[in-house]
């Protein structure tokens, strides 16, 4: 049961919106400050992933109490959602680091699926791209051989 609340700031709701919208620009330009490098804290693609999709989720959250709970709906000429604008800012660059992670490391699952063309007896393994939930379907000499079950490990019909 909830015993007391404290409002320290004595918001009113127009300042509370204020508030709110300037904390979702701030966290635009605080992963802007990442992904070019120009904040020292994180130095891997790995570390600034992580810090930018930390802070993709606090604008999700903010953005969700904006435009859901408050209703404030703010949108462009063209009739985009700004707050869509300013996520999609955010999704390029969680996108851009794992695909350089990806480039550092390798792709296990690749790896792995080739190993499993190996194994079967298929040769020219090209690839593979997502399917459904946890399965992929896999390409060998640009046809389509299979759905490959990530959980199992193994392909299914």
């Amino acid at each position: 049961m909830i015993k007391t609340i404290i409002d320290k700031n004595k918001l009113t709701m127009e300042e509370f919106r204020t508030e709110l919208f300037d904390r979702l620009q701030k966290y635009i330009i605080e992963a802007d400050q990442i992904f070019k490098g120009n904040n020292p804290s994180f130095q891997s693609d790995y570390e600034k992933l992580q810090a930018i999709k930390g802070i993709t989720d606090r604008f999700c959250g903010a953005s969700d109490i904006l435009n859901s709970v408050l209703g404030l709906e703010v949108r462009m000429d063209d009739g985009m959602l700004y707050t869509q604008k300013l996520y999609n800012q955010l999704f390029y660059m969680n996108q851009y680091f794992e695909i350089e992670i990806r480039k550092e490391v390798g792709d296990p699952l690749n790896h792995e699926i080739r190993q499993a063309c190996e194994n079967l007896g298929l040769k020219g393994y090209k690839g593979y791209e997502l399917f459904t939930f946890r399965r992929v379907r896999v390409f060998v000499n640009d046809k389509l051989v299979g759905i490959y079950d990530l959980d199992k490990h193994t392909f299914v019909d």
